[in-house]
């Protein structure tokens, strides 16, 4: 099975998550993670079961990441979370020669270290947009 780790590790938190901040914010921290991004570095992707693939059908995928959080709150995240691929008869992004699948949902829980402020949260997606063709992931 393969999908685009950028799909899993770089993500734009929007009003979908739901979050709780630890003790140590004060009244100018935002309420919100608009505009946040999390960049997970490709060596600490770690696949965590690959043992439900049909790629023929629908997939699933457990992972862990960890990486750069960027914007309102600037520091480290680490997430962990599970996604639903759907058939995997899609352009083969990065040259493996495996055909990618779309995602069609994903569950993530995450934890963003910013300064003195802590903040969990989950993601629960299900209307995720077709990579173009033309998009590159990197390997």
């Amino acid at each position: 099975m393969k999908i685009g780790q950028p799909a899993l590790a770089v993500v734009a938190l929007v009003a979908c998550s739901t979050l709780t901040a630890a003790a140590g914010a004060d009244a100018a921290t935002p309420a919100t993670l608009r505009g946040e991004v999390l960049v997970g570095d490709p060596l600490t992707y770690t696949p965590l079961d690959r043992s439900n693939c049909n790629p023929n059908g629908t997939s699933t995928l457990s992972f862990d990441v960890n990486g750069t959080a960027a914007g309102p709150f600037p520091g480290t995240f680490t997430e962990s979370g599970t996604a639903t691929i759907g058939p995997q008869v899609g352009a083969d992004f990065d040259g493996r020669g495996v055909a990618s699948g779309q995602v069609t949902t994903l569950d993530t829980q995450f934890t963003i270290s910013s300064g003195d402020t802590t903040i969990t949260g989950t993601k629960h997606v299900t209307d995720l947009p077709t990579p173009a063709p033309q998009q590159q992931y990197p390997s």
